[in-house]
């Protein structure tokens, strides 16, 4: 699955934004965990993302138990 992800980033399709939360300065990954492997893979330094900031633990676990549970 990642391959033909890694395929395709590498022929210049078009990949989502990975969704990030910001807590206290650290980044953690919400949504975007294959693309983000296979962008690596290809070689890409950058991309898209949407961060959310959030001002506490609890707002953290919340946010990722509902983007995994969707």
């Amino acid at each position: 699955m990642v391959d033909g992800l890694v395929d395709y980033v590498r022929g210049g399709g078009d990949v989502l934004p990975i969704i990030l939360a910001e807590y206290k300065g650290s980044f953690y990954l919400v949504e975007g965990k294959l693309r983000l492997g296979a962008c690596r893979k290809a070689g890409v330094k950058k991309m898209l993302a949407i961060i959310i900031p959030v001002k506490s633990l609890e707002e953290l676990r919340d946010l990722i138990y509902r983007h995994r549970n969707k």
